[in-house]
């Protein structure tokens, strides 16, 4: 079986397959079972032949596959347009609430294989799915990042390939409401993906010029506020 298909993916759990399929009843299904079942071999009856039942297997929200995404990650970077709008925004309150995790054990971004944290990859996808999803995500974060700066850093993390900071992609695909609340909770403006280009240069090079105001406006508020 490929290892990258589909809903095949290895490692991918029901519940990663719920959110595939963006089956928001699915998905609930699984999550108030705190649960899932599994079918296993259970003996060799046969020589040719395996005996195999379905059990049920220990509750993990937070399981990832071989590409490192749970199931939140899942669900966030997928782009969810007309029969599916607005199942992105539903399916990740439930997973949130379920304990799914948007920061590992040492307080930075959970990160898929390619080097995306999550928020970058929500970011990714604000052009179809809005700031919903990202809103969520940040405001789980300040449930257990409580200082100004800390969140600052956390938001403005680089990704492992271009080195975008989500507001880099936020502003790529012109989100204005993204943008000012990443703003607005202390994202970096100043710093630089991997061709040396910053926020305020995306601006310009994909003409969001709301977005150009805005952080026009930001740079000069925050520049007066360090003045002696």
């Amino acid at each position: 079986m490929d290892r990258v298909k589909g809903d095949c993916i290895d490692g991918y759990t029901s519940l990663h397959k719920a959110v595939f399929h963006s089956d928001v009843d699915k998905l609930k299904a699984l999550l108030d079972a705190k649960g899932e079942m599994e079918q296993v071999e259970c003996g060799r009856p046969y020589p040719d032949r395996l005996q195999a039942k379905w059990i049920k297997v220990p509750f993990d929200v937070n399981a990832r596959c071989i590409l490192k995404q749970t199931a939140l990650i899942l669900c966030v970077r997928q782009h969810y347009e007309e029969k599916t709008a607005g199942k992105g925004d539903i399916m990740c309150k439930m997973l949130l609430e379920a304990g799914a995790k948007v920061l590992d054990d040492e307080g930075r971004q959970i990160r898929d294989d390619y080097g995306d944290g999550i928020l970058h990859l929500a970011a990714m996808a604000t052009q179809s799915n809005g700031a919903g999803i990202l809103k969520m995500l940040v405001e789980k974060v300040k449930e257990t990042v409580t200082n100004p700066a800390d969140l600052t850093e956390v938001i403005s993390e680089s990704d492992g390939n271009f080195k975008n900071t989500p507001l880099h992609w936020i502003t790529l695909n012109g989100d204005v409401e993204a943008a000012k609340y990443f703003i607005e909770h202390g994202a970096r403006l100043g710093k630089k993906n991997k061709l040396k280009e910053k926020v305020i240069d995306y601006c310009k090079k994909y003409e969001h010029p709301k977005l150009l105001v805005m952080v026009e406006a930001e740079e000069e508020r925050r520049a007066a506020k360090r003045a002696p």
